[in-house]
């Protein structure tokens, strides 16, 4: 899942979609351009639910491997209801979200990259992952949690994500 916005010509238009991973290859099965009067860089809840609710009338839940989401895309009541409804989920987090009783970004520094318990996030148990990347001479983290998938697994499953990145790309700059 991602959300993207771009202007073409005058008009905004921010765009919710899902896709399924093909190989390297990314395909749009449920979108839908968000009103104009939304947030302009974030959907809400609501919407999320609404888009998944059409893809889980496509697809059941027990064929979907897993839904990976940025950092937009968090929140108890969301991602409690995509555990009610068995979605397995991977989604990247910020540094200042509270994992236990720590920061992500403290978790991942104090513990280690990778955590087979669950911890307490956004009042849900679910598992912690985090990978240290290099970019320009510095350190940064890619901090994600799972209700199903631990470590090195988690981890895999959210690289997948990049392929929808490229798709919302290419079509921002080659159209539809």
């Amino acid at each position: 899942m991602d959300r993207t916005n771009w202007q073409f010509g005058r008009k905004d238009i921010n765009f919710l979609a899902i896709a399924i991973i093909a190989g390297k290859v990314s395909i749009p099965i449920i979108w839908k351009v968000l009103p104009a009067k939304t947030k302009r860089g974030n959907s809400d809840t609501a919407q999320r639910i609404s888009l998944t609710k059409k893809l889980l009338k496509i697809i059941p839940a027990k064929d979907i491997k897993v839904l990976t989401m940025n950092r937009e895309f968090v929140g108890k009541e969301w991602l409690s209801w995509l555990d009610s409804k068995g979605v397995g989920y991977v989604v990247r987090i910020k540094k200042n979200t509270l994992v236990g009783s720590f920061s992500a970004l403290e978790l991942a520094t104090r513990r280690g990259r990778k955590s087979q318990r669950l911890q307490t996030v956004f009042g849900l148990e679910l598992f912690f992952a985090c990978k240290p990347m290099k970019k320009d001479e510095r350190t940064s983290h890619l901090l994600i949690i799972s209700n199903r998938f631990t470590g090195k697994e988690a981890l895999s499953l959210y690289s997948l994500r990049w392929g929808i990145e490229r798709l919302l790309g290419h079509l921002k700059k080659k159209g539809f």
